[in-house]
């Protein structure tokens, strides 16, 4: 052997250990690649399809967010004008016109209410009447647009209710 053959020899045999690794067949580096491009292209599918998933999932909670919890629409001007504020429809519980609503205090001019229930506005706090006898302090309203509050039909009849409003309550039908 050449001398710096030997060298060379001692030199692999100190970083490898006791042997030098056999050199890698060239198919077998084309396949690595092929197998880690493959891998790689699986990879990017199942993100693109997770992403997919994802959407979709968001989309469906919105759908059925939708459905879940109706809003009441109200504004402080006739035609649906001024400051419109949606709230969500909470059966059968009383929502005052104070704390963050108090814009809407006295101020309701039009709303839109969600079909499927009926909501009473009344001109006191807490949801009440002065009398329970052909009282014209409340106005109830079935789902639909009431672009004018100075004269709407509710079920009582036709009143001006404009600017009256203290709360409100709904209840499905």
């Amino acid at each position: 052997m050449f001398p710096k053959a030997s060298l060379l020899v001692s030199a692999l045999l100190a970083i490898f250990g006791s042997a030098v690794p056999a050199p890698v067949p060239a198919e077998a580096v084309v396949a690595t690649a092929a197998t880690a491009a493959t891998a790689a292209t699986a990879a990017t599918a199942a993100t693109a399809a997770t992403a997919t998933a994802a959407v979709n999932a968001v989309a469906e909670i919105d759908v059925r967010a939708t459905a879940a919890s109706p809003t009441i629409t109200l504004c402080t001007a006739g035609g649906f004008g001024g400051t419109c504020v949606q709230l969500p429809v909470v059966s059968d519980a009383c929502t005052n016109f104070n704390g963050g609503l108090t814009v809407l205090n006295e101020e309701i001019s039009s709303a839109v209410i969600p079909n499927g229930f009926i909501c009473t506005f009344f001109t006191f706090f807490g949801c009440s009447t002065a009398s329970s006898e052909n009282s014209q302090d409340e106005i109830g309203l079935a789902g639909g647009s009431y672009p004018n509050f100075a004269a709407i039909t509710g079920i009582a009849g036709t009143t001006n209710f404009n600017d009256k409003a203290s709360s409100f309550s709904c209840s499905p039908l």
